[in-house]
């Protein structure tokens, strides 16, 4: 797909906004990023779907963390209309945070000894979800009981057979397939891409998206106890993709009640510097300490630890990580 027509607006996010910090997550899946997002210091190109349409998006700082300014430049197969650049709009606000005030977070916390360092480094860094609900289903299925370098193998299989190549800005990158793209795919035939038990997840779940049973701004709307049961309703979510999703996609700052052995490996040791603590104590020590905003505390925490493994490659780190 060549998305020739282009549109270019300016944002302005609410102070403090880090805009590096906030577009690259080096903590996040290790996937070949290059096959579905650009970034470069300042800068980032990426797919972007709304209301089931594609666009390319190029997003540049224009501004500081005390005064943010982002470039947004859409681009498009047909001129964008007004409604469709006010969804685009909206879309980006949420999954971004751009109008999120972080301000009692940080005065909250500003002298606290496990976060002072990193909140005055990464200070108006934002959540930022890796997709819509549908995408980030679909990379965290691919990240369950697999190594880095078989997820990485089997979501290049799947973008190159179900996702849209997408060139535009002289670049070219996958989108990651859509619910109709998979929901009328035997199971078989998703089988033959090697992703094993996964195909009945994507399946399942393409095809409760296809019929509308999940609509993302609907499930905006309702309390985290309602929204956690209605998840629950998709197939194959466990606990792990539970509580990501949670804060991730639906911006809870307080879902933090999950932690996988291989996260506790790694908070026992930023958190404690012991190689193994309980995740019971872990969990309790997090909440008494950090409250409402326990989740994006250690949120901060481990973007940290990962932006200083990408700038110094850290020894215990790289032992944790299975290529």
């Amino acid at each position: 797909m060549i998305l020739r027509k282009s549109m270019t607006l300016y944002i302005k996010p609410v102070p403090p906004f880090n805009f590096d910090a906030t577009m690259h997550k080096p903590g996040w899946f290790s996937l070949p990023k290059e096959r579905y997002e650009h970034y470069e210091k300042g800068r980032i190109w990426m797919p972007f779907c709304v209301d089931e349409e594609l666009y390319g998006i190029k997003l540049e700082s224009n501004g500081t963390v005390a005064r943010p300014e982002i470039k947004l430049t859409i681009f498009s197969e047909s001129q964008l209309g007004s409604k469709n650049k006010k969804r685009i709009l909206e879309e980006l606000n949420w999954r971004f945070e751009l109008d999120r005030d972080l301000k009692s977070f940080y005065k909250e916390f500003q002298d606290d000894r496990v976060l002072k360092r990193t909140l005055k480094k990464f200070r108006g860094m934002r959540i930022r979800s890796s997709g819509d609900l549908y995408e980030s289903l679909m990379i965290f299925i691919i990240l369950q009981n697999a190594t880095i370098g078989r997820s990485a193998r089997m979501f290049e299989a799947m973008l190159k057979r179900y996702g849209t190549r997408l060139k535009f800005d002289k670049r070219e990158m996958y989108a990651v397939w859509r619910p109709k793209d998979i929901a009328n795919v035997r199971e078989d035939e998703l089988r033959k891409l090697e992703i094993g038990y996964r195909a009945k997840f994507f399946k399942a779940i393409s095809e409760d998206f296809a019929k509308g049973n999940f609509i993302e701004r609907d499930l905006r709307k309702l309390n985290k106890e309602t929204l956690k049961e209605r998840l629950e309703e998709l197939y194959g979510i466990g606990p792990a993709s539970l509580w990501y999703l949670l804060f991730e996609i639906f911006h809870f700052y307080d879902a933090l009640d999950y932690i996988s052995p291989w996260e506790q490996k790694i908070y026992s040791k930023i958190l404690y510097n012991r190689s193994k603590v309980s995740i019971g104590k872990i969990l309790k020590d997090v909440k008494h300490r950090f409250g409402k905003w326990s989740m994006l505390a250690v949120h901060y925490l481990w973007e940290d630890l990962w932006w200083r493994h990408e700038m110094e490659n850290i020894p215990w780190l790289k032992k944790l990580i299975k290529i």
